[in-house]
């Protein structure tokens, strides 16, 4: 076998070695991701129950005006809607490919 043909040979093995390296780290890289998502929105999910368990205790809510109540209350909807339109927004990406690609996520 000549040096050339050997050359050739270790550059295409070296090129799919590395394409499926790359693959198997995106992959991590995705998953990774995607557990960081979750993790936010429960812990922005439990921070909006805690606001909301705030609002409706006595104690808490004795020296408040009625004002404030209501800003904070106006505070948590706005969160929890934010929270519906980007769920939204996530499955909406999941379903449909980005431009350009083809269709393999």
């Amino acid at each position: 076998m000549k040096p050339i043909t050997r050359i050739g040979i270790g550059i295409i093995l070296f090129l799919i070695v590395a394409s499926i390296v790359f693959a198997s780290l995106e992959d991590v890289r995705n998953e990774y991701n995607q557990m960081a998502e979750k993790i936010i929105t429960d812990k922005i999910q439990n921070k909006i129950e805690d606001a909301k368990k705030l609002l409706n205790d006595k104690d808490f809510t004795d020296g408040m005006s009625a004002q404030k109540k209501q800003e904070i209350q106006k505070l948590v909807e706005q969160k929890e809607e934010g929270e519906e339109n980007q769920k939204t927004e996530e499955n909406n990406k999941s379903k449909t490919p980005t431009e350009g690609s083809n269709g393999t996520n």
